[in-house]
């Protein structure tokens, strides 16, 4: 990979962990996101998911993403496809608290991007959520 690329990855990471709440203790973070033809993520899904180190039904599991993260991620979507290694979807998941991380790209487009409707989006989220709860052995709420 370019280094190029990898410094795309890293501004990705470093928006998202600046757009945290200072003390907020966690444990590991999730990030979704799907992208049409254009750079733009209007019309898609992005969702981030961020996992509490003390799990608190007060707080949501979901987050907003802030404009500097989504910005991050189209960058990434244009240099990746101007590099020649196009993708439609990327999941993003960070630990903490060593900052260990990793991208995993899709080359398939969901339904979401062809125009339809897909009814499984948000179900999959959350058992993709369900799932990162498992493996850091909490509770699914």
């Amino acid at each position: 990979m370019s280094p190029k690329l990898v410094e795309c990855q890293g501004q990705v990471v470093n928006a998202f962990m600046d757009s945290l709440a200072p003390g907020l203790s966690w444990r590991k973070a999730f990030i979704h996101a799907e992208f049409g033809a254009e750079d733009a993520l209007a019309q898609s899904l992005t969702e981030a998911f961020l996992v509490l180190a003390r799990p608190d039904p007060a707080r949501p599991h979901s987050l907003p993403l802030e404009s500097a993260v989504m910005q991050a991620l189209e960058h990434l979507h244009r240099d990746y496809r101007a590099a020649g290694h196009g993708f439609h979807q990327l999941d993003l998941i960070l630990d903490a608290p060593d900052g260990r991380y990793r991208f995993e790209f899709s080359h398939t487009p969901s339904l979401r991007l062809s125009g339809q409707r897909d009814p499984d989006a948000r179900p999959r989220l959350a058992r993709r959520y369900a799932a990162l709860l498992a493996e850091l052995g909490l509770p699914a709420r």
